[in-house]
């Protein structure tokens, strides 16, 4: 994953856990009868990245590999909402 894709990520995910949050809030809304009147306040935060591990470039140049490994980036954002229902 390039690091323009990773950040498009990273800017994509609090927008998304905000429409999860509020369909949730919605669904607990509706089981009690009541609406959401308004947004009151947003907060997010984006989790920190995981620490990568820094090598030189000295070291490809000599022919030590550099290690490359498989998988998967792991990119999360919580969202505190407080709604105003009526």
């Amino acid at each position: 994953m390039s690091n323009d894709q990773e950040d498009m990520f990273r800017k994509e995910a609090p927008i998304r856990a905000l429409f999860q949050a509020m369909k949730k809030a919605e669904g607990l809304a509706k089981a009690t009868g009541l609406r959401i009147k308004r947004v009151v306040n947003i907060a997010y935060g984006p989790k920190d990245r995981p620490p990568y591990l820094q090598y030189s470039v000295e070291a490809g140049v000599h022919g030590a590999p550099m290690p490359v490994e498989i998988g998967e980036i792991s990119i999360e954002a919580s969202v505190d909402v407080i709604l105003e229902g009526n």
